[in-house]
């Protein structure tokens, strides 16, 4: 669990497979789920400056056929994602320009 301020967050499972950010606020005694179910969601924390929310996923499946076993293996599943906190937040990885 990672507290900023008033502000709680942290994963639960949701599923036999998933787990799920929420964030729980001190003011009105909230519990709010901010991503759904399809993706294993774990690890959250807030930028320094309160702006995002960062958080690894399991959602990029590459699956490549093992030598060894001749079976199928999942390798670099996991990403880092962003979640803007305001609506007037820029992207936290805007296009480069060219």
């Amino acid at each position: 669990m990672v507290a900023r301020s008033q502000w709680l967050t942290f994963a639960l499972q949701t599923t036999e497979r998933t787990r799920s950010i929420y964030i729980w606020n001190e003011k009105d005694n909230q519990l709010r789920k901010i991503t759904g179910d399809l993706f294993d969601e774990t690890q959250p924390v807030w930028d320094p400056a309160g702006k995002y929310l960062f958080y690894l996923s399991d959602r990029m499946y590459s699956p490549q056929i093992s030598a060894v076993e001749w079976n199928y293996a999942g390798d670099r599943m996991t990403g880092v994602f962003a979640m803007a906190l305001g609506k007037d937040v820029p992207h936290p990885f805007p296009p480069a320009e060219r």
